[in-house]
């Protein structure tokens, strides 16, 4: 062990130093957190052609555009090839007709994980993205994209052990529809 952090600041891949709590390795940390969980996406669900893979090959790039700001290691070409995966799978299945809950099996709530995961790791990359005009944008819209498809992977791997498990709304209670009606 280095030490080096031990005073909560971190060394960035061009030198520099900054505060562990920057938005920066905030952004970083969450990605290499959407990453790791992405593992077990690959683990669980083997017959997606190496997708999940590829895509941590496309996180490290996003992490490489995260630790040395004046680089840019992501390209939106992957984008594109996102966005058709996603409408390819999603063809698969019937139209969302309400909020569905994580929880099927193993693979679609670790595709449910990830994909909540991805969402933080997008809202941290736009903060970014408000306070240095340098990032490349293009890594915060592929997380977008990749939290749609990720959502439909767990559509898909829930579908596999039967219906999907849809939110029951609740009635409003007689003292909320009172509120309403005053």
């Amino acid at each position: 062990t280095t030490r080096a952090g031990d005073s909560g600041q971190t060394t960035l891949g061009d030198g520099s130093s900054i505060a562990k709590t920057d938005i920066r390795v905030q952004a970083m940390a969450a990605v290499d957190e959407l990453n790791a969980q992405l593992g077990f996406v690959k683990l669980l669900c083997p017959a997606d052609g190496g997708w999940a893979e590829q895509i941590q090959h496309q996180l490290f790039d996003i992490g490489g555009d995260l630790c040395l700001p004046d680089q840019h290691f992501f390209s939106d070409e992957g984008l594109e090839a996102l966005s058709a995966d996603g409408e390819r799978w999603n063809q698969q299945l019937p139209p969302l007709e309400e909020f569905v809950l994580p929880g099927q099996n193993l693979a679609s709530s670790y595709c449910h994980s990830a994909r909540t995961l991805c969402r933080r790791s997008e809202i941290l990359l736009w903060q970014l993205a408000e306070q240095d005009s340098r990032f490349n944008i293009s890594c915060a819209q592929f997380l977008n994209r990749l939290s749609d498809v990720l959502f439909i992977l767990a559509r898909i791997y829930a579908r596999q052990d039967g219906d999907e498990t849809q939110w029951q709304k609740r009635s409003a209670s007689p003292s909320d529809q009172d509120k309403s009606s005053s």
